[in-house]
């Protein structure tokens, strides 16, 4: 009995064995792979590269442009700032105002009033650029003519 045991024990490791080889032979030739279809693999791997290399170029292309476009945007700005003259700084001026007080929910023509004209003492016609309403008919006057060098000179002064 213990013959037969022994017998059985060795069958099923022969048997084991012999399942193994046949199965690392049958994947051995799956990972046998046709030369033609490497190259066409890597045929399609350099297109995809040079596709999303395109793809990058284009889009630093564009980055490029727009940067460019801000440096004319921002030569604008300090142009209209330093050599503008009153009258272009203060739309520019007007313009910033306006979008603030918008952005800030109040109501134009209710809580504000935006270039406001008036007769002066005098008889002049005078324009304010902003004129906002406070509570207990309180009124606060807004003048958005500050040219950038002005605004240096306030920020610099010693008092």
């Amino acid at each position: 009995m213990f013959d037969q045991l022994v017998f059985l024990v060795i069958g099923i490791v022969l048997g084991g064995v012999i399942i193994g080889i046949i199965f690392w032979l049958f994947n051995i030739k799956k990972l046998k792979v046709d030369p033609s279809s490497v190259n066409q693999l890597i045929t399609n791997l350099k297109t995809d590269q040079a596709e999303r290399d395109g793809k990058i170029q284009e889009k630093l292309e564009t980055f490029s442009t727009i940067g460019k476009d801000m440096e004319k945007e921002a030569e604008n700005m300090r142009n209209i700032f330093i050599r503008g003259g009153p009258q272009r700084i203060g739309k520019v001026g007007e313009w910033q105002l306006k979008n603030i007080l918008d952005k800030i929910e109040l109501r134009e023509k209710e809580e504000y009033e935006f270039r406001k004209r008036y007769q002066a003492v005098d008889g002049s016609t005078q324009e304010l650029d902003v004129i906002v309403h406070l509570p207990g008919k309180r009124d606060v006057i807004i003048d958005s003519k500050v040219s950038l060098s002005g605004w240096e000179e306030y920020v610099n002064a010693k008092n």
